[in-house]
């Protein structure tokens, strides 16, 4: 598509980016309705319909799986969500990357909600039913490594459907603040990617018995995306005001 100075005029703005896919595409369609199918399956899969009000408080009990694995798929989402709105691709990067996305986040779905029914499990001593039951440290690292794979892919395409954003940069139209922005989602992205890799490393050689305590290494979120993301806000600002110091000067005395 191209962008004349009419066309980027006339578009909605969300903090300082215009919005270049305001319409919801076809690709943004099929994703949502992918992750809408993975939402269904975190409640549905392995549970029945409770017939007794036991069996009703034990589904509550599983409560805290479902809102964690909740949060990380709508994490994924709200992620492409944004990068659909800001850019409206549509071409071949963008259609390959987004599927590859919703075929991962469908595999991915089982063992996130199996890797939280575990860790819960274990932090409650057992008043949160686990949803799978493990004969082996090795199974239980084989999961741990599954989980890994598929949280490294799923932000791989991220950092990808980013990448390519930055690439066509000339194409859209990105202004300076525009470009900034792209450059660090793509990065924050890469972050995670390298978080969730070093924990997939880690459960990958440590001693099958001690594999679970890689899913600490997860907590590196905790401290490594608030420290990035200070970082990118205060560069932001400062580029902001340059760009308005520089608008200033050039305007008529």
């Amino acid at each position: 598509m191209h962008w004349n100075d009419e066309r980027l005029a006339a578009l909605p703005i969300d903090q300082g980016f215009r919005l270049r896919g305001a319409q919801v595409t076809r690709i943004e369609a099929l994703t949502d309705g992918a992750f809408a199918l993975a939402l269904t399956f975190l409640v549905i899969v392995q549970q029945e319909i409770p017939k007794d009000f036991s069996d009703l408080m034990l589904a509550f009990r599983q409560t805290p799986v479902f809102a964690a694995s909740f949060s990380i798929l709508i994490l994924f989402w709200s992620a492409h969500v944004r990068w659909s709105r800001r850019y409206g691709l549509e071409d071949g990067p963008a259609v390959a990357l987004s599927a590859l996305l919703i075929f991962t986040m469908l595999v991915f779905v089982y063992p996130l909600k199996i890797v939280f029914g575990a860790f819960f499990s274990s932090l409650t001593g057992g008043w949160v039913p686990g949803a799978t039951r493990f004969q082996s440290h090795e199974q239980l690292q084989t999961l741990f490594i599954i989980y890994g794979a598929g949280f490294v892919l799923m932000q791989a395409t991220l950092v990808g459907l980013y990448a390519d954003a930055a690439r066509r940069a000339d194409a859209l139209r990105l202004n300076a603040l525009e470009r900034f922005d792209t450059r660090a989602d793509a990065r924050g992205h890469a972050l995670s990617l390298g978080i969730a890799a070093f924990a997939t490393l880690l459960a990958l050689l440590l001693p099958a018995r001690w594999s679970p305590w890689s899913g600490y290494s997860y907590g590196l979120f905790a401290v490594l995306k608030p420290w990035y993301w200070q970082r990118v806000l205060n560069r932001r600002a400062a580029l902001q005001a340059s760009e308005s110091q520089a608008t200033s000067a050039e305007l008529p005395p």
